[in-house]
Formats: C-alpha cells, structure tokens, sequence
C-alpha cells in the first residue's frame, strides 16, 4: 500500500518539478537533480549550487543532493493579529461580550474537536495496522513485498557456466522455500547498463540482479543510494569469506570508489581475461601457441599471410577495449594499475603504457591481424564467428568458457596473453540488491545459495571459475584447465580489473575511442587525449 503516488519520469535529461514545501522527497529518477547516472545532464540543484563538472560523455554528478527524507522548504506560519481596542474599558467590554456569547460555541467545538481527534487517531490506528500489514511477510528493503515472490535479473545464457549454475539455484531455492516463486527476467548486458539508473530509481527494480562491478558501475550506484547496504548480511552469512583480491569490487566508499567501504555487492564467480585459439587452425597453418607478445605477432603474421584474419573482435562493445587494455598492462606494473583504477596517483595519457596500447593497437589493424570491418561488431557477433571457426583467435573473457564448451565444433583451448603479467579480470560481476527491493530477505539467502559448494563446484565444472568451490570437486579437464590459469594469475597479484571502470561513462568514451583506431579516423595520439579529458575531469569532480 502507498500513501502517496508521485509518478516517475523516466525521460533523459528531464528533471522533476520541486517537490511540495515539507514533504520529503522521493529519490529522484536518474537523470535529475538529485540522483544523475550516465548520460544524464542534471538540472540546477535545489540551492542553487551550480553541478559539479562531470566527464564528457559521461553522467554529470551534482555537488549536492536534498537527502532522502530532508524537508526540502520550509513555510512559516503567520501570527494572527488583534484589532486594538479604541480603549482599555472598551477592550475589557469586548472580550466580556465575546466570552459570553462564544462559550456555547466554544463548547460545541470542544465536543466536535474531541470527536475529530478520535476519529483521528482511530484512523492513524487502523492505518498502522494496514501498513503493518503491507509489511508483514518480511523486513525487505523498501518493503511492500508479498513474501512470496523473488524478483530475479541477470545476463548469463542458459548454456554459460554461470546460467547452468543458477538454474540449479533457482530450483534449489523453490525447493528450499515452499510457496515462493522466482521470477526469472533474463536481460542483456547492454539492456541492463544502459537503464539501471532508472529502473532502480522506481517500483520496477528486481529484488536482485547481476551487475556490473567498478567504480563506474556498482561503484556509482552505491554513491547515488541505489543499492542496499550488504555489510551485515557478508560477515553473518559467510559471504565475506572469499579471497580478498575478489572482496575489491565488492566493496566501496563513500565516494563509489571499490577496495574499500561497505559490502555492496557479492560475487558469486570470478573471471579473467585471455586468448582462446582454434587448435585446429592452428595445426592447419603450423602455428605453435606463443608465449612472448613477439612470438605472439609472429603467429599472427602467419595467418595473415594465409589470407585469415588472426582475431575475432567486437568494436561496438568492450570486446576491443580489453585488447587495448591488454596491449597497456604488457608495458604496466602494479602501481600503474592502482593509479588508473583506484586514483592512488597521477596516470600520464602519454606515458609509455597507454601510448603502447593506442599506436600497437593502430598497427594491428594495419597490419590485417584485426579486420576493419570489426569495429560495427558487438561482442555475440565476435564470439559466435569464433565457434563458427571463421578466426583462429579470439580476446575475451572466461564468461565464454562454458558456451564454447558447447557450442564451439572442433579442437580449443587457451593461453594467457603472451608475456603479459597483469591481466583484465576480478571478481566477477556481483549479485546487488536494489534499495527498492520489496522482497530483500528471499535476496539473500538466494544468494547464500549460489554460494553453496554443491553450486560452486557445478559452476566450475560447467567451465566457470568458482569462488567457493572444492578443488577437488572439479573433474572436468578444460575447467580444471580454466581454474588453473586463473590461479596463475592471482598467485601473482595480476588481476588488473577492467579498462571502463574508472569513471561514469568510460565504457562508452573507450568504446569510441577503439573505433575511431579500427576506422583510422583518428591518430593514436588523438585518441588518447579524447580518453583522457573524461578521466581527468572525474578526477577534478572527486576533488584528487
């Protein structure tokens, strides 16, 4: 039950009228003054401070926010005024003759104000008893739930490692719970980052969802009061017992910023970035797997001069942007990494990793080891011409394992980006629970589900990387293969997360930035400065 209604405008770029004079306001939609996400420019804020400056491209953040719950103004009330008498006598007489004749009346209303305020608090009882009602089934959230249903977003597909596990979550969940149903909505990656703002600004948000994890991503969200506080509910149910190196993109500060913080996310797998190849292709053409980024170009020139373009890309998503990034971590190190993800310190846009990526980058495509036509294509395009055995090689992440498993009709395997100690990768991406969630509590102990060992080590069997598995529980060869890369790399401290997660917007401000380098439309060292000035402007807006 709602004792007020205002309606959700959820137009980009539009801001809501002020709310009524002492009524707190509701979180605004994104895009407005009060909570602005990606791509949303924000209206003057209600004391007239001007927006902070935001990245362009990227979402503008206001300085200052009304907080859920202030007044946002404040009426004074007039004093009522008395007519002076024209003498103490004639005043005396007045309020005589005023008392005498307005005691009935006054007693009248003495008996109908008693009345009134009776039916008053009858009506503030039953009201209490009705919203007690509304919230009796549980202790969710925003409240309102029926108990009965669990609302469920992620963009796993059924056949990944991941939608196999949850299936199973699913099942075990309705089992576990008798008479509570999951709503299963399956969204797309894309479908989610674009409209998470305001989907979670309204009374559609999910009870839980998969989302994407970083400073840019969940990291702004929990900055706008969008997402619950998950502190208490990691350390009671055991979720805080993951390795630390996956606890960095669970938690954030006050600012947004990951590493730090409260709980605000749970991953439930973890992921890394790598090369996967065609054995058969490889065998065909007498190509060993290489091991150094020298052999690597090497064994890309041999297919190109078989007339076959060495790798699968997507220019229109992050497919290409971790290549970049790639080509950045083989000339970086480890105070590089924390410089460009978690501000510890000036990154230089014409430093020797940055300026190897864009310009090495530019040379692929030159040289045929990235075909141009690459740069209108979105990453399912990139990762079914793989399957289809069209290209030898593709760059991506451990979320294709499972489907490539199978899907993919003839001989793969992987190897880590040659040479390369640093790798895009972390935790995978978390299971949030919305502010508005109506139905918190069954959130939760779907996710203790996922965490279960009898789901983890389903997940990584089925060609995940489990966060809570037991070793020896994954009998599959190729996941074991799978898990054992990953541990290479956290053994070394060589998750490096991922390029788009520094600020608001990055992911589409890199998105354009490989495409103009596919297209040739811009130098390397353009594309540099159009990938610096947003980063640097967040840096500006968090005051660093």
């Amino acid at each position: 039950m709602r004792l007020l209604d205002l309606p959700l405008n959820f137009r980009r770029r539009h801001a809501p009228a002020a709310t009524a004079n002492n009524t707190a306001p509701r979180r605004a939609p994104a895009g407005t003054a009060n909570e602005t996400g990606p791509h949303h420019a924000p209206a003057a804020t209600a004391n007239n401070t001007p927006p902070r400056r935001a990245p362009a491209g990227t979402a503008n953040e206001t300085a200052s926010r009304t907080p859920a719950g202030s007044v946002a103004a404040q009426t004074a009330v007039p004093q009522r005024t008395r007519t002076a008498t024209t003498s103490r006598a004639a005043s005396r007489r007045a309020r005589t003759a005023t008392a005498s004749n307005t005691a009935p009346r006054r007693a009248r209303a003495d008996k109908a104000g008693s009345r009134a305020r009776a039916g008053a608090v009858a009506a503030l009882a039953a009201l209490s008893l009705v919203l007690a009602g509304c919230g009796a089934d549980s202790d969710d959230g925003a409240g309102g739930g029926d108990g009965k249903t669990l609302r469920l977003w992620h963009y796993e597909s059924a056949t990944s490692a991941m939608g196999i596990a949850w299936t199973e979550a699913i099942k075990q969940f309705e089992a576990s719970h008798p008479g509570v149903k999951v709503q299963f909505e399956p969204k797309g990656f894309e479908q989610i980052r674009q409209s998470a703002n305001m989907i979670l600004n309204s009374d559609e948000a999910p009870d839980l969802m998969e989302y994407n994890k970083g400073n840019a991503s969940a990291g702004l969200l929990s900055k706008q009061g969008l997402l619950t506080d998950l502190t208490e509910e990691a350390g009671k149910r055991g979720w805080d017992k993951i390795g630390p190196s996956l606890q960095t993109t669970s938690k954030y500060d006050a600012e947004g910023i990951m590493g730090g913080g409260k709980w605000y996310g749970v991953p439930n797998y973890a992921e890394y970035v790598m090369v996967y190849y065609n054995k058969d292709l490889f065998a065909k053409h007498n190509v060993r797997v290489p091991t150094t980024l020298a052999e690597f170009e090497a064994a890309m020139d041999t297919f190109v001069k078989a007339g076959v373009t060495p790798l699968s890309v997507g220019g229109a998503e992050y497919p290409a942007q971790q290549i970049l990034y790639e080509l950045a971590l083989a000339k970086a190190n480890r105070s590089f990494v924390d410089n460009f993800q978690l501000y510890k310190g000036k990154v230089d846009f014409k430093g020797p990793e940055l300026t190897y990526a864009a310009t090495t980058f530019a040379d692929w495509v030159k040289k045929g080891y990235i075909d141009k036509n690459s740069a209108g294509i979105k990453a399912e395009g990139m990762g079914v011409a793989f399957t289809q055995g069209k290209f030898p090689m593709v760059v991506s992440g451990s979320w294709w394992y499972g489907r490539f498993v199978s899907e993919a009709k003839f001989e793969w395997s992987t190897f880590l980006f040659p040479g390369n100690t640093l790798h895009p990768g972390s935790g995978g991406n978390i299971w949030v629970v919305p502010k508005n969630a109506k139905n918190a509590s069954l959130a939760y102990d779907f996710i203790d589900i996922t965490m279960k060992p009898e789901i983890q080590n389903l997940l990584g069997n089925s060609g995940g990387v489990p966060v809570l598995a037991d070793p020896g529980a994954i009998t599959d060869p190729k996941s074991k293969e799978l898990i054992d890369n990953f541990d290479k790399v956290t053994s070394t401290d060589g998750l490096a997360f991922y390029p788009d997660w520094p600020a608001p917007g990055y992911y589409d401000v890199l998105v354009a930035g490989v495409q103009h380098l596919i297209n040739g439309t811009k130098s390397p060292e353009a594309v540099l400065d159009e990938i610096a000035k947003p980063y640097d402007d967040n840096l500006a807006s968090l005051g660093k």
